[in-house]
């Protein structure tokens, strides 16, 4: 895993804009990266994901880098 200031300098830019994540679990979060925090989290809003096979919608997500298989 790459450590947080990686993860910044990789998606430092992205913050306000759309981008979606992909698990390593098989999960996918689309949404409007707010920030990435000092716990080593992408904190996401207004998202669609998909849980147990279904989609769904959450206001905000708590996404851990260490669970992170890719991002665009």
């Amino acid at each position: 895993m790459a450590d947080l200031e990686e993860y910044r300098r990789i998606y430092g830019d992205k913050i306000g804009r759309e981008l979606m994540v992909w698990t390593t679990g098989g999960h996918y979060f689309r949404g409007d990266l707010l920030e990435i925090t000092e716990g080593g989290f992408l904190v996401v809003k207004d998202v669609s994901c998909t849980l147990a096979g279904e989609r769904h919608e959450r206001d905000v997500v708590y996404v851990s880098t260490a669970s992170i298989d890719a991002v665009s």
